[in-house]
């Protein structure tokens, strides 16, 4: 909720200062400027609905000044594209056309243009999360607004700030720069959404530090939620006032309000559907999710947030909104007694926030592992209470029939007593065992989950493929270096969803693996190409197979066979439907011709491959539990010379 006021005052302001831009090109074509400004004022109207419209034409923009050398176009098309990519949560490429940005304005001497720039920056770091930067960047464009006397837009800087220091817990330094954007708004007579903007700020902020509120104005977080009204009503702002009845909502929820809260969210939510602003819409529903988890009724609090979770991933929203809606759900499952589900949720909400903040990887898998298993204890513990009290009436039930049945004779008794105790003894014997090898199978699963995780996630690959991306960035071959930064991304959010499911279908699998050789070609400048066969018989979309299995072995078919090869390599993958036993599987052939594992044993020392010991692993256990033999096999391969040929690999894998 508070990161989308961020976005909005945040973005107004850049949308003002890119006018700026257009009265420095005296020098260049009119035509030419025009087209340039077109096509960036189209891509800033599409980056939050139309990602692809938006990055489109702001290449094309930056493609036309750089024709003409027209540098103040180039800064306006990559400060647009930059936006795009921000949006994405493509947080480095971002920050790379924002760097380029700050030098063509170094260049060129450019006041107004490190105003708009240094604001650029300053919202990417809001973004991740780093407010003390997104600080120091604003109070740059602070002082030369201040310098050259541009009132207007150092008041809005001044509200920005603010929403930093709220995030940084200074509130203090919060009320400080919202009043000092108050004090210049309060003269200009047109600023009548800009105060409600601010008076709202200021509603939310004492809201969350009652600690603040002065002595003499106890109801001043209502108050001024209701000046923001009035002056939001005065400019027809029916955005930002229905925006208002969202926080008020969250205002009434911590007041023990909730059903004059469900209300307001509601208005909102219906607003925000009727004008088809998805992002607010999210926030609306989010609220009326909590508003009924507050009056009990979890499961529509489930499906609401539910809603809201669909729309943010159809309109690929992020940020702090989806993060918190992550929490909330799981929440909500945990009140609802969900309580695994609500564990698989809360794994997702921090892998998520690992994306946004982007943390050590490993560092959140401990958390992760950490989190779930203290959840999966507590879970334990209650189903243990459960068994015993369901053990204990049982019991009960049978002191009385033994009653029964010592008065009518001493022998049956002790035949039923000796029995009954040798049944019970036994199930619980069996009942015993049974848990401890579900769980020690569990245990595996999720441990070799883990690990593969870990390994998926090279950071010599990461690294890698960033730097060839970055090449072709540099070679201005831009088309083809978003072709790769897509696939790039597509690759590793595919790896890190994979990584949690015990399962994927086919086609997404292929899909999967077709990203990662593109990768790798592209990083080893096409030295290898992909054959890949296909047979009719299998369905891609209905098929299902383990996930996290072939890409691991595909993998070091090219890291250790086709990259030390000196000529043109070739990977080959054949898949086909076998049966055995009435169960249906996956046969797969990778086949390279690379150097040969006696070449690559003598390169690492005689250490092996992490990735294929746990896929090795992980057959075993598929071999057990779904009744079909899963084995890997791999074969040395020599030409007629008796000189190594490459690999052959050969996998069975299981329909799940």
């Amino acid at each position: 909720m508070c990161l989308n006021r961020v976005k909005r005052t945040s973005f107004l302001l850049l949308f003002l200062f890119t006018g700026l831009f257009h009265s420095k090109s005296a020098e260049v074509d009119s035509i030419l400027v025009w087209k340039v400004d077109s096509l960036n004022h189209i891509s800033e109207k599409n980056e939050f609905e139309n990602h692809q419209l938006a990055k489109q034409t702001a290449i094309e923009a930056l493609n036309l000044s750089k024709a003409a050398n027209y540098q103040y176009g180039m800064a306006y098309s990559m400060s647009s594209l930059g936006k795009v990519y921000l949006n994405q949560s493509s947080f480095d490429t971002a920050h790379y056309l924002f760097e380029q940005c700050l030098r063509l304005d170094s260049i060129s001497n450019d006041a107004q243009g490190f105003l708009v720039d240094y604001g650029n920056m300053a919202l990417l770091h809001k973004y991740q999360g780093d407010y003390e930067k997104a600080v120091s960047y604003d109070l740059k464009a602070l002082e030369i607004a201040e310098e050259k006397g541009y009132d207007l837009y150092a008041a809005y800087i001044y509200n920005n700030i603010g929403n930093s220091y709220k995030y940084l817990e200074d509130p203090v330094k919060a009320i400080e720069s919202y009043q000092s954007a108050m004090d210049i708004w309060l003269v200009q007579s047109e600023e009548q959404q800009n105060l409600g903007m601010v008076f709202m700020n200021i509603s939310i902020l004492y809201s969350e530090n009652p600690e603040l509120i002065p002595e003499d104005e106890p109801n001043i977080v209502l108050r001024s939620l209701d000046r923001a009204d009035e002056y939001f009503s005065n400019s027809n702002d029916q955005y930002n006032l229905h925006d208002s009845k969202i926080h008020r909502a969250g205002i009434l929820i911590r007041e023990n309000r909730a059903q004059e809260a469900l209300i307001l969210a509601r208005e909102s939510e219906v607003f925000f559907t009727e004008n088809e602003n998805t992002y607010k819409l999210c926030d609306a529903k989010n609220f009326v999710a909590h508003a009924l988890s507050a009056l009990g009724k979890h499961a529509k609090a489930i499906k609401k947030i539910d809603e809201s979770i669909q729309i943010m991933e159809t309109h690929e929203i992020g940020g702090e909104v989806k993060l918190n809606a992550f929490f909330a759900k799981s929440d909500f499952l945990r009140r609802n007694g969900q309580f695994q589900a609500s564990n698989t949720v809360l794994t997702e909400a921090y892998s998520f926030k690992d994306s946004l903040m982007d943390t050590d990887l490993k560092s959140r898998i401990n958390e992760i592992q950490a989190q779930y298993d203290l959840s999966q204890e507590r879970a334990n513990v209650l189903e243990l209470e459960k068994l015993n009290q369901q053990k204990e009436f049982e019991s009960k039930q049978l002191q009385n029939w033994i009653i029964i049945l010592i008065l009518s004779s001493l022998f049956i008794v002790l035949i039923i007593v000796v029995f009954s105790r040798y049944k019970l003894h036994k199930s619980k014997l069996q009942l015993s065992e049974y848990q401890k090898n579900l769980l020690e199978e569990k245990q595996q699963i999720s441990s070799l989950n883990l690990r593969l995780l870990a390994s998926q996630m090279n950071p010599h690959f990461t690294k890698n493929a960033l730097y060839a991306i970055q090449s072709l960035i540099k070679k201005n071959e831009v088309k083809k270096s978003d072709e790769y930064l897509s696939t790039f991304a597509r690759l590793q959010r595919n790896i890190l969803e994979n990584a949690s499911n015990n399962t994927i279908s086919l086609g997404d699998e292929l899909q999967l693996i077709e990203d990662y050789v593109k990768v790798e070609q592209l990083r080893q400048d096409q030295s290898f190409d992909l054959k890949l066969k296909i047979d009719d018989d299998l369905d891609s979309e209905y098929d299902r197979i383990p996930s996290m299995i072939l890409q691991p072995i595909i993998e070091n078919a090219i890291i250790h066979g086709l990259f030390h090869k000196r000529d043109q390599g070739l990977l080959s993958i054949h898949l086909r439907k076998i049966t055995h036993a009435n169960q249906e599987g996956l046969y797969c052939e990778i086949q390279d011709n690379g150097v040969g594992r006696d070449f690559t044993l003598k390169l690492k020392n005689g250490n092996r491959s992490q990735g294929i010991e746990i896929v090795k692993k992980r057959l075993e256990i598929l071999s057990d539990s779904s009744g079909l033999k899963c084995q890997l096999s791999v074969e040395d391969l020599y030409d007629s010379a008796d000189n190594s040929s490459g690999t052959l690999v050969k996998i069975t894998l299981p329909f799940l």
